[in-house]
C-alpha cells in the first residue's frame, strides 16, 4: 500500500523498495528541480491515508530527507584493558558524547559497541495465577514507584519550600521488595513473589573490535551545512581535553577521520599550484628577455588570484578540490593576456614612442583581439555551469572559478599591465640582444624556412592532417573512460555476509579469523571490525572491516590493489566478501560516480517474481564468467530460516 499511495505524487522520477525481515525502506528520487520540501509533506500525507492499511503491530512510518553528508566523517573509540565494556561504554555516552555535542557544526556523536546495563524481571505464569495477578499488575507496581514528582509546596514564616516526591529505583533489592498489591489477608504481594529480579546487560548483537581488542566506538556526523574540516580540527581540539577527564587507563584516540583525505588533496592541489606559478614566472623570465617586463607579466598572476578569490567569496564558493584545480589551470592562462599587452608597449617603446604613449597605444591595439580571445575562452567554461545534476553540482564551481579568474585576468591586462610597464619598462633595454633572443631568431629563421616548402609540397600537410585525425578517433576509443580517476585514499572497507539465519557467535568466529590475517599484513595500520551491524540495521550474520593503511610512501601497494587481494584472500564456506577503497568516487543512494572499482547497475522489472529470480541468476553466472568483472551482487538475499507455528483448529 505504501508503494501505491506515493507513486501518484508529481515529481518522482523513480521509487525503489528494499524488504527485510521485520522493516522495508522505500527510496524516492525526484526530478531535478522538485521542491524536496513540499514532496516530503505529500509524502507524510499519502502515509497517513493509509496508515489503517498498515499491520496494527506496525510502527508509523518514518519519513526523511536523504543527506548525502549524513555518513559519519570521524570514528573515535574507547579502549581500557582495566575496565569492562560496560564501563566504557557508559563513560563514551556520559563524558565524551555531551562533550563532543557541544561542538558548533557537529550533529551527533553516536556510541557503537559495549554493553549496556538492564534489569531483568522474569514472571512466573504459576506464580501469577497463584496471586491472581496479571502482568498489566506488575509493570504498573514497577513503572508507579519509579517516579520522581513535584507534589507541592511548604509555606513556612519566611521560606517557600517546593516538595518532590523522590522515589527512584536505586538498587536491584528495591525492586523485588515492590509491593504490587495487598491480598484479602491483609498480606502485601511483592514483585519478588511472583518473579525473578536480576541485573544484567542486554543481549549482545552487536561488537566493535579495534586491532583484535574489545572496544567502543564513536561515530561523528556533522550538519549538513558545516564544514568537514571545520568540525574535525574542532573535534581535534576536544579530544585532548576529554582525555584529562577520563580515569586512568582509559584511551580515547581517533581512528580515522575525512578531514584528513580532504586536507591531503588541498595541501597537494596548492603545492601544485604554487610549483606551475614558480614554473610560469621562469618560463616568462627565459623568453620575454628582461626581468623587468617579465616582472610585469609575472605581477599579473598574484593579483588575479587574489580578486579570484574575493570574487569567490561574493559567489560563495569554498576552497575544495574542484576550485583549487581550476586555480592550478587557470594559472598559466592568466599570463597570455598580460603577455600579449607588454609585448604590445614594448614594441611600442621600441619604435621610440614615451612610456605614457607606447603603454596607452600599445594596450589599445590589442584589446580587442584579446576580448574576443577572452570570451572564446569563456564560451567553453560558462555552459558548464549550466548543467544539471549530479555532474552540475560538482563541475559548476570549477568553471565559475576559472571564468572568474580568466575575466579578472583580462582586466588586469588591460589595466595593471599598462601602468606597470610605465613604471618598470626601461628603453634601454630592449637594445640589448640577449641569447634567448637570437636564438628565437634562429628558430624563426627555421620555421620560415620548413613553411616555405611545406606551402610547395601542400599534400604532405594534407596527408598529414587525415592522419592526424584518424589517430585522434583511434586513440580516443582506446582510452579508458570513467567517472573519477583512481585515489589513494588509504582506508578499505572490507564487508562480510554469511548466510541469512547465522547467529552472532558463528559470524564473531569468522570473523575472528578474518580479524588475524588482516593484522599480519604490514600495510595495515588500524583494523576495526564491526559485528553483526549492517548500516542501520543488527543483522547478526553480517559484519565489516575497516582498515586504516600506513602512509603511502611506506607501502609497495595501492588501496585498489590490497582491495582486490583481499577479495580473493579472505574466503571462508558460505561467506561473501566486498572490498571497496573508501572515498573513491561518490555515491548518492545507489547512483553516482564511482572511481576506479566502478560498477554498473542493472534492473529488472516484471511482475512474476521467481521468474526475475531465474534471469538474474542466468546473468550473474555469464558477468562472473567475464574476467574483468571482480564482484556481482544481485541485491537480493536468501530468506531467513523460519519456523511456522500453524493452530490445529479441530
Amino acid at each position: 500500500p505504501i508503494e501505491g499511495a506515493v507513486s501518484a505524487i508529481e515529481g518522482i522520477e523513480s521509487l525503489e523498495a528494499r524488504v527485510s525481515r521485520g522493516s522495508a525502506f522505500v527510496i524516492l528520487r525526484l526530478f531535478e528541480g522538485t521542491d524536496i520540501r513540499k514532496t516530503e509533506l505529500k509524502v507524510q500525507k499519502a502515509i497517513d491515508q493509509i496508515r489503517a492499511d498498515l499491520p496494527a503491530q506496525a510502527r508509523a512510518p518514518a519519513i526523511f530527507q536523504f543527506d548525502p553528508e549524513s555518513r559519519p566523517i570521524m570514528q573515535l573509540s574507547i579502549n581500557s584493558g582495566l575496565r569492562g565494556l560496560d564501563e566504557l561504554r557508559e563513560l563514551a555516552i556520559e563524558l565524551v558524547e555531551p562533550r563532543l555535542e557541544r561542538i558548533v557544526g557537529l550533529a551527533s556523536a553516536d556510541t557503537r559497541g559495549g554493553l549496556e546495563r538492564r534489569i531483568y524481571v522474569d514472571v512466573s505464569p504459576m506464580r501469577l495465577a497463584q496471586h491472581n495477578i496479571v502482568p498489566q499488575d506488575l509493570e504498573s507496581a514497577i513503572s508507579s514507584n519509579n517516579v520522581q514528582l513535584p507534589i507541592g509546596n511548604v509555606v513556612t514564616k519566611n521560606i517557600s519550600y517546593s516538595v518532590r516526591a523522590q522515589s527512584l529505583y536505586q538498587d536491584v533489592e528495591q525492586i523485588k521488595k515492590t509491593i504490587i498489591k495487598v491480598s484479602d489477608n491483609g498480606i502485601p504481594i511483592r514483585v519478588e513473589d511472583v518473579a525473578d529480579v536480576s541485573d544484567g546487560f542486554t543481549e549482545v548483537t552487536s561488537l566493535v573490535n579495534v586491532n583484535g581488542n574489545n572496544s567502543v566506538s564513536i561515530e561523528v556526523q556533522k550538519n549538513s551545512d558545516a564544514n568537514t574540516l571545520d568540525v574535525v580540527k574542532a573535534v581535534e581540539e576536544v579530544v585532548p581535553e576529554i582525555k584529562e577527564i577520563l580515569p586512568p587507563g582509559v584511551e580515547l584516540r581517533i581512528l580515522s577521520d575525512e578531514g584528513q583525505s580532504i586536507e591531503d588533496s588541498i595541501n597537494n592541489l596548492s603545492q601544485s599550484s604554487v610549483i606551475a606559478l614558480v614554473v610560469v614566472i621562469f618560463v616568462i623570465l627565459i623568453f620575454m628577455g628582461g626581468w623587468r617586463i617579465s616582472l610585469v607579466v609575472a605581477t599579473s598572476i598574484p593579483v588575479s588570484i587574489a580578486a579570484s578569490f574575493a570574487t569567490m567569496y561574493a559567489a560563495d564558493l569554498t576552497l575544495n578540490i574542484f576550485t583549487i584545480s581550476a586555480l592550478a589551470l587557470a594559472i598559466g592562462l592568466l599570463v597570455d593576456n598580460a603577455i600579449v599587452v607588454a609585448e604590445s608597449v614594448a614594441r611600442k617603446l621600441e619604435d621610440g614612442l614615451s612610456k605614457f604613449d607606447a603603454a596607452l597605444t600599445g594596450t589599445n591595439e590589442v584589446v580587442g583581439p584579446l576580448l574576443g580571445s577572452t570570451l572564446t575562452t569563456l564560451g567553453v567554461f560558462i555552459p558548464i555551469t549550466l548543467i544539471t545534476g549530479i555532474q552540475g553540482i560538482f563541475f559548476k564551481e570549477f568553471a565559475l572559478t576559472i571564468s572568474f579568474a580568466i575575466a579578472i585576468s583580462f582586466i588586469c591586462s588591460i589595466v595593471l599591465v599598462p601602468v606597470l610597464s610605465v613604471l618598470v619598462l626601461d628603453t634601454e633595454m630592449f637594445n640589448k640582444r640577449s641569447f634567448m633572443f637570437t636564438a628565437i631568431h634562429k628558430l624563426e629563421n627555421g620555421y620560415g624556412k620548413v613553411l616555405s616548402w611545406l606551402l610547395l609540397h601542400k599534400w604532405i600537410p594534407g596527408l598529414a592532417l587525415i592522419g592526424i585525425l584518424f589517430g585522434t578517433v583511434v586513440i580516443y576509443q582506446g582510452i579508458d573512460k570513467e567517472g573519477f580517476p583512481e585515489t589513494d585514499s588509504g582506508e578499505v572497507d572490507v564487508n562480510v555476509t554469511l548466510t541469512e539465519g547465522t547467529r552472532l557467535v558463528k559470524t564473531v568466529e569468522v570473523m575472528k579469523d578474518f580479524e588475524a590475517q588482516l593484522l599480519q599484513k604490514p600495510e595495515i595500520e588500524t583494523v576495526v571490525s564491526s559485528i553483526g551491524r549492517s548500516r542501520f540495521t543488527e543483522q547478526t550474520n553480517r559484519g565489516s572491516f575497516t582498515l586504516k593503511l600506513v602512509p603511502l610512501e611506506e607501502r609497495n601497494i595501492t588501496s585498489s590493489e590490497l582491495a582486490a587481494a583481499l577479495r580473493q584472500e579472505l574466503t571462508a564456506p558460505g561467506v561473501t566478501i566486498r572490498a571497496s577503497v573508501e572515498g573513491g568516487g561518490l555515491n548518492f543512494g545507489g547512483r553516482g560516480f564511482r572511481s576506479g572499482n566502478g560498477s554498473i547497475r542493472l534492473s529488472l522489472i516484471g511482475p512474476e517474481m521467481e521468474e526475475l529470480l531465474k534471469i538474474s541468476k542466468s546473468i550473474e553466472d555469464r558477468l562472473l564468467d567475464d574476467p574483468n568483472i571482480i564482484q556481482v551482487d544481485n541485491g537480493r538475499t536468501d530468506p531467513t530460516p523460519e519456523m511456522q507455528f500453524v493452530l490445529d483448529r479441530n
